[in-house]
Order: C-alpha cells, then structure tokens, then sequence
C-alpha cells in the first residue's frame, strides 16, 4: 500500500502560511566588547517601547520589535518617537533617513541579533546584542 505525500505537504505549507509569532528579547549595547548598558526588554510584537544608547553626541543605537521582527540600527541622531525602525507594516526592510548608519533586522523565531558599527578603523566598536531565552 503506497502512503500519499499530500497531507505533509499541505501541513507544511500550512504551517508556513501562519503569522509570525511574537518573542520577547533582552537588548543590551556594547562598546569594544565591553557592555555600557543595561539590559532591556524588547518584545518583536512591537508593545514595549525602543531600546536606545547614546555612545556619544553622534551614535545611537536603537533596537525595537514590531510586526513579528525584531530590529538594531546604529544612527547619528537619535529616532524620533514617532518613527517606526522598519520602513512599512510587515516590511522586511529598515526605514530609511537622514543618520541612519547601519542595522539589521530578525525574525521574532531567532534566538539572537548581534548588529555592529565601526566608523573608521581607529573608532571603537559598538554592538547591539539581543538575545531571547
């Protein structure tokens, strides 16, 4: 008796079709491997308000969840309370704007983001690391 693939098949393709679920993540912010920050909550569903560091007068780092992502960016000023860190609901892309120096954004299924910055080969290094348990 031949067993049919259908049903896998469809059960996989079910399961792909559902809705990113959401995932808390802790975010702390970290110069030449050293942390200078505390740890932060930030949850992928978008309900707790933005992470950010001021590593000086010109470099902020900022991470945030929304939409079943979570998301780092490194920027010159820091983000405006009402912009969003990503460019569109359910986009896959990092809004974009005047400071904007690097980022990077994860599925909520990912268990750690490490984003980093490093504006010349003499600046320090800074990081953004969020992690989920």
């Amino acid at each position: 008796m031949r067993k049919s693939v259908i049903p896998v098949a469809v059960a996989i393709v079910a399961a792909l079709s559902l809705p990113a679920q959401a995932a808390k993540f802790s975010c702390i912010f970290v110069q030449n491997g050293n942390p200078v920050s505390s740890a932060c909550p930030v949850d992928s569903a978008g309900t707790s308000k933005p992470c950010t560091h001021k590593y000086s007068a010109s470099l902020f780092g900022t991470c945030a969840g929304g939409s079943g992502q979570l998301g780092c960016i490194f920027s010159s000023e820091p983000l405006a309370a009402d912009r969003d860190l990503f460019a569109a609901p359910d986009s896959r892309t990092l809004s974009t704007g005047p400071g904007l120096l690097a980022g990077a954004i994860a599925e909520a299924s990912t268990k750690r983001l490490l984003v980093g910055y490093k504006e010349s080969q003499s600046a320090p290094e800074v990081d953004a690391l969020c992690t989920s348990p």
